[in-house]
């Protein structure tokens, strides 16, 4: 029956409603639906609260900034209580707890795990209209800054992006003109530029604290992600001063800002440098062993410099493989299958006073049996 089913949340998106006896709503109403039934030609939608509306008139709900939600996710309520919509940032809505155990607190989230907190009366409480003025910038649902905006002159009330993003063009209330366009996406508040004493004397010059390709590790999250601390991951993208895209090594690719990362530590070698002749390495018999394969690279190329003509490679150690040896219950017998048969002999001679002979094919009896 359209595509709205039973237990879906949506949001008017113009006109009135039918009217019934629970009365009608406006555009912005949202309500649950609770039963679709199709009459006179139309998907008609009946709401929980015994509203009722044409489905062609209605859109999926999404939470808006300024609206109040309620957590779904948390199955122990510890999110539990009231809350409103903050932010939106890279489809993650950063909602403020004004109730509960987290009351004052923020948490993110995917719009899976939120619910409208449905008001009882037909029009709900909605945030300040907004009004799109020539010469702002202004915010997108999904984070973008578009501006400064100037009259479209082929359109009355119609505002287009000075810097164009993919051609866009919106309403006057910062609603998208062509409704769906993924190139336009509507416009949620005006946009604030981080105060100058935050950005610390606005060095224009500011470098991220970490680049694509280096390996960080998560000590600090969100609520959404408080899961993720601890794991590590290559960023994949630096989306600014700030914010990174960060694959996982165990998951999937999820945002980050500064304060959530530490580069992840570069783990210690065990590094040689050795001579190298006729295609052997010959290593001192007590090299110095480095840490780190750079420093070991630093040694191999002082050495080169200083002895013209002559070969220094690096070697890392990669693994060791050892097999436990058996203890004996005499020394004699340690030294034998140690290969020293010649002081196992004399050691067996010193402590039972055997003869030479009998000593020697005492310890080869032992060794062949061992």
């Amino acid at each position: 029956m359209g595509e709205f089913k039973k237990g879906d949340f949506v949001r008017r998106t113009s006109g009135s409603s039918l009217h019934t006896s629970a009365g009608n709503h406006e555009s912005g109403f949202v309500g649950q639906v609770s039963d679709l039934k199709f009459r006179g030609g139309t998907n008609d939608i009946i709401f929980t609260n015994g509203h009722e509306g044409i489905a062609q008139n209605y859109e999926p709900w999404q939470p808006r900034v300024g609206e109040r939600v309620r957590v779904t996710i948390d199955a122990n309520n510890q999110w539990a209580g009231v809350e409103e919509v903050t932010e939106i940032r890279n489809f993650i809505f950063i909602v403020s707890m004004k109730t509960g155990q987290f009351a004052g607190k923020p948490g993110g989230f995917y719009v899976r795990d939120l619910e409208p907190f449905l008001s009882t009366t037909a029009t709900p409480e909605q945030p300040a209209t907004l009004k799109i003025k020539a010469g702002k910038f202004y915010k997108t649902r999904d984070g973008r800054k578009v501006g400064p905006m100037a009259a479209w002159p082929d359109e009355q009330d119609c505002f287009k992006s000075s810097d164009l993003l993919c051609g866009g063009l919106w309403k006057t209330d910062g609603g998208s003109y062509f409704k769906g366009a993924s190139d336009s996406p509507d416009l949620i508040a005006e946009w604030i530029d981080e105060p100058a004493a935050k950005a610390k004397a606005s060095n224009d010059n500011a470098q991220p604290k970490f680049k694509v390709g280096d390996r960080v590790d998560v000590t600090g999250n969100r609520p959404y992600l408080i899961s993720k601390i601890g794991q590590s991951g290559i960023v994949e993208i630096v989306h600014g001063v700030g914010e990174y895209t960060v694959k996982l090594d165990n998951s999937g690719s999820f945002s980050f800002i500064d304060a959530e990362l530490t580069l992840a530590a570069t783990p210690t070698t065990t590094t040689i440098v050795a001579l190298i002749e006729n295609g052997q390495p010959k290593p001192s018999s007590t090299p110095h062993v480095h840490t780190s394969t750079g420093a070991a690279e630093k040694e191999a190329k002082h050495l080169a410099a200083k002895h013209k003509g002559q070969q220094f490679g690096v070697f890392t150690l990669t693994t060791t493989h050892e097999e436990a040896t058996t203890v004996y219950d005499h020394k004699w017998q340690n030294l034998a299958v140690l290969g020293l048969k010649i002081d196992a002999i004399k050691e067996l001679r010193s402590i039972t006073g055997m003869g030479l002979k009998s000593a020697k094919d005492a310890v080869e009896y032992f060794l062949d049996a061992a």
